[in-house]
């Protein structure tokens, strides 16, 4: 990896805690520093989202982290209706799901996601997904 990742803010949505803790833990062994704010439904992560944007400059640099199976609302609708939403259409959103399934790929594709991972089966591939995790958010910072 090239350098630590500073300066953005990482939004986590996923239902399942031991995952948020897993990605934070190898985040920050990988050197990123910024914020993280962690929402178990798109609900949650929309309503803050909603009252982010009323500050100026608030959500200038975000990226959205999430999974595509959660209670309430499920990470398809959730990225609906941000890629919907002029204010918010510009965070890049990188699906991060147990899915490979072909069918959720497209779904999420064309409600607008940036790019799809999936989460490793197996534990100890887990570092590396992050590692990539961590590629593909400072690329899409970048653009």
């Amino acid at each position: 990896m090239e350098g630590p990742v500073y300066d953005i803010t990482i939004i986590l949505v996923d239902d399942d805690e031991g995952h948020l803790e897993l990605i934070k833990e190898y985040l920050l062994d990988e050197g990123y520093i910024g914020g993280i704010k962690e929402f178990s439904s798109g609900i949650e992560a929309l309503r803050w989202l909603n009252e982010k944007k009323k500050l100026n400059g608030a959500l200038k640099n975000c990226i959205i982290i999430t999974d595509i199976r959660m209670p309430v609302m499920d990470g398809i609708e959730m990225i609906s209706k941000i890629k919907s939403d002029e204010e918010l259409k510009g965070i890049p959103i990188l699906v991060f799901t147990t899915s490979d399934e072909k069918r959720d790929v497209d779904k999420c594709y064309n409600a607008g996601c940036n790019c799809f991972l999936s989460k490793p089966t197996i534990p100890g591939m887990f570092p590396e997904t992050i590692k990539n995790l961590i590629s593909i958010m400072k690329n899409l910072l970048s653009a």
